[in-house]
């Protein structure tokens, strides 16, 4: 699981629910994990705009890689449920 302690800024409880459960977050943060860093611009408040080259490198450094990237990324992480549904079919599949 990602290092949630050395996420900038206060977008962190729904970068968690994302990864986790596959619960897509607010405009903001859909915008950086589709990797549409013009919309996430275009949708970041006063606080978010500064942290965003922080916020878009704690995506790459400590996120699956499979949750973030592209449109299709997003769309495949959200049917699996992030990481949790994800380990779910896992452990079914080895029963």
């Amino acid at each position: 699981m990602p290092n949630y302690g050395t996420y900038p800024g206060e977008t962190v409880d729904g970068t968690k629910r994302w990864i986790e459960d596959g619960i897509l977050p607010g405009d903001f943060l859909q915008a950086v994990i589709r990797n549409d860093l013009t919309e996430a611009c275009a949708r970041a408040d006063q606080y978010n705009i500064i942290l965003l080259p922080e916020i878009v490198a704690w995506w790459y450094g400590e996120a699956p890689a499979a949750s973030w990237g592209s449109p299709g990324r997003v769309k495949e992480w959200k049917k699996f449920g992030g990481q949790n549904g994800i380990d779910r079919e896992g452990t079914e599949s080895s029963r």
